[in-house]
């Protein structure tokens, strides 16, 4: 079998029915990121550009002086490895086979409280501008970011080092060490039995000091000691109720629970995003908000979302969510795509509904809170039609979202004797394996880049 991973979240994008592209990828002229103050496109109402410019920065960190640190991918076209001879067509993308289009052209950058910029690290991987890191996270003096698996074996390419791992960069010198081989492990373990996807995505720090990682491929969420690289599973995720048989799942009504974002919970154990993959036909708003218990127990605290891949709490103890379509309306010509609904992000409410605070997002991935209750959102992940003139990533602040006004929290975790989620028993672990994704339904196909089912499709048609 031929084990074909992504190349990164808007690379896999590029290949939907649904006609979106990489923003930034060929064709699009990177440029240097801006400062605050020159957006490539209006925030919504409220919103204070930090940094814009970016190419492929789905998460950011905040530290305790209030500094931002980001992804930015730059060109990433430094290097070009044809397509294999023998890749086959893709139904989704009936054009030719593309080729292997990367470079060291990543960086990380520092924003400062008064909006200075500086360069952290240089020379990271970039895939036509993604590719690189995902998660971020501040922790033991460092930051710690997760670097995307990528498809260079498949083409003859020799993967970058940083791939697939965790990896600490050191705020003084810039240097970057991989702690934490994710890919590695998934090829080893499995943890969730299902096909080898690895995608280490959302990143939290425990406040046991450990990192935790919500691998979006493999469908768990995973313990890493930031001192050994020692990798545990706490949770795996059980499959999601669906409307149509799905062949790799026993011919069962189900989809996979795909994790993005992750965060602490205050009252112990964490919140994690999860999105509907790709196959079975999932319906509108099956995403939902769910706890993660210490002992691994997977509850669910909020549904009714349609991408949700990032997850925060604020100053004032409530949970929010980001949403990067925010729905489906009907489609701009006969026969078409069905027209995605600008992001958007919600607080949730005590009863297990939720309310938007702030809509009209342009593809919202990761979000964080600053102590004062301003909500910081990563945008521009991903552009609807042509690649625009230069990277439109960006992130926007929004104050006084989380301020504390009143003692009224968001819904309270589940105790381990709540119901579990639909799908396979918990178990403990989070239950057993959810299966591969060989399709894609036209309503909510855009989950399978997060799925892996792009990946899962190629290596159906190599076996």
């Amino acid at each position: 079998m031929l084990r074909h991973r992504r190349l990164a979240l808007l690379f896999a994008l590029g290949a939907l029915l649904l006609g979106l592209v990489a923003a930034g990828a060929a064709g699009a002229a990177p440029a240097a990121p801006s400062a605050a103050g020159a957006p490539s496109a209006a925030p919504p109402p409220g919103g204070t550009p930090v940094i814009t410019g970016l190419a492929g920065a789905f998460f950011f960190a905040l530290g305790d002086d209030g500094a931002l640190y980001t992804y930015d991918g730059g060109s990433g076209d430094t290097e070009v490895y044809p397509p294999r001879p023998d890749t086959p067509p893709a139904p989704e993308n009936p054009g030719p086979p593309q080729p292997l289009v990367r470079g060291l052209t990543g960086r990380v950058l520092r924003v400062a409280p008064d909006g200075t910029q500086r360069v952290v690290a240089a020379g990271l991987p970039s895939y036509q501008g993604y590719g690189g890191a995902t998660g971020m996270a501040l922790a033991h003096g460092a930051l710690w970011a997760l670097f995307s698996p990528s498809m260079a074996a498949y083409y003859g390419a020799a993967p970058y080092p940083a791939e697939g791992h965790l990896a600490r960069i050191d705020l003084a010198t810039g240097a970057v060490a991989p702690v934490a081989d994710l890919a590695a492990y998934e090829r080893e373990h499995n943890p969730d039995g299902s096909d080898v996807n690895p995608n280490p995505y959302g990143l939290a720090a425990g406040p046991d000091g450990a990192l935790y990682v919500a691998d979006a491929g493999a469908n768990d969420l995973l313990r890493v000691d930031p001192a050994t690289g020692a990798i545990g599973v706490v949770a795996v995720f059980p499959p999601l109720p669906a409307t149509a048989p799905n062949p790799l799942l026993d011919g069962r009504p189900a989809t996979q629970a795909v994790p993005t974002g992750v965060a602490v919970a205050p009252g112990g154990g964490f919140y994690v995003a999860n999105l509907p993959g790709a196959a079975g036909a999932p319906p509108p708003g099956s995403g939902r908000v769910v706890h993660v218990a210490p002992d691994g127990t997977v509850s669910a605290v909020a549904r009714g979302f349609t991408f949700a891949t990032g997850v925060a709490v604020g100053p004032d103890g409530r949970v929010y969510v980001a949403e990067l379509v925010g729905g489906f309306g009907p489609p701009a010509a006969p026969g078409g795509p069905p027209t995605m609904l600008p992001g958007r992000v919600s607080r949730l409410l005590p009863d297990g509904g939720a309310e938007v605070v702030v809509d009209g997002l342009d593809t919202p991935n990761g979000i964080a809170f600053d102590r004062a209750g301003a909500l910081y959102v990563a945008t521009g992940v991903a552009s609807f039609g042509p690649p625009p003139p230069s990277p439109a990533g960006a992130i926007l602040r929004f104050d006084a979202v989380g301020t504390p006004t009143s003692p009224s929290p968001s819904p309270a975790a589940p105790s381990p004797s709540s119901a579990p989620m639909p799908g396979l028993p918990n178990t403990g672990a989070g239950g057993a394996a959810a299966g591969p994704a060989p399709a894609l339904p036209l309503g909510l196909g855009l989950a399978l880049f997060l799925g892996g089912g792009l990946a899962r499709r190629w290596r159906a048609r190599r076996t």
